[in-house]
Order: C-alpha cells, then sequence, then structure tokens
C-alpha cells in the first residue's frame, strides 16, 4: 500500500485514480473528509480515537466532519507540536511509560 501525508487533497484524488495496485491510506487528519475513496487511514488519531476513525471511513457526514473537528481541536492536532498531545494522552492511558520526546531526552525542546 501508499500512505499519503501530502495534505494536498488533489494529489490523494490523483493517486487514486491512478489506481496504482496497491491499497491508498490517507495519513493526514484534516483530510480525511475530503480525501475520496481510499482504502483506509493511517492517522496518528486512530491510537487515541479508534472508534471516531472507524465511523468516519465507514459512515462520513457532517456529524462525523463535526467530530473530527472538536477531536482535532482537543488533541492539538493543527500544533506544530501535535505529536506532544497525543503522547501525554497515551501515557495519561497507560499505552506509553512516558510521555517523553526525543527533544525531552536530548535537550533540545
Amino acid at each position: 500500500g501508499v500512505k499519503d501525508s501530502s495534505a494536498s487533497v488533489e494529489f490523494i484524488r490523483e493517486l487514486v485514480a491512478a489506481r496504482p495496485g496497491v491499497p491508498v491510506f490517507q495519513g493526514m487528519e484534516h483530510l480525511l473528509m475530503d480525501s475520496g475513496p481510499i482504502d483506509g487511514y493511517v492517522v496518528a488519531l486512530a491510537n487515541v480515537e479508534a472508534a471516531l476513525c472507524v465511523a468516519l471511513f465507514t459512515n462520513p457526514g457532517s456529524v462525523r466532519a463535526a467530530q473530527l473537528a472538536d477531536v482535532g481541536e482537543r488533541y492539538g492536532l493543527a500544533r506544530p507540536d501535535w505529536y506532544r498531545v497525543l503522547k501525554a494522552e497515551l501515557h495519561g492511558r497507560g499505552v506509553l511509560t512516558t510521555d517523553r520526546t526525543m527533544a525531552d531526552w536530548s535537550g533540545t525542546g
């Protein structure tokens, strides 16, 4: 398969239309509602909101778009350090043993 994280709706649609012979997956949360007929998602959000990601894929709609916007805000998915919020959430749930990042370990962030 191929995962597209280009952040371009046009590119993912062109990729799907080209029928590359392998499954095409969307990798950007903010494009989940606009990608067209893809084969699935490979997004960080699935680590904390798996049921919502399944619902978005199987039954997209305006209600789902609002839910996606809400969780995007909650987890800071538009922030440049979005991964910190997700790691903190996963740490809080006991999935990760720490919420530190490589920058925290190296003293650069």
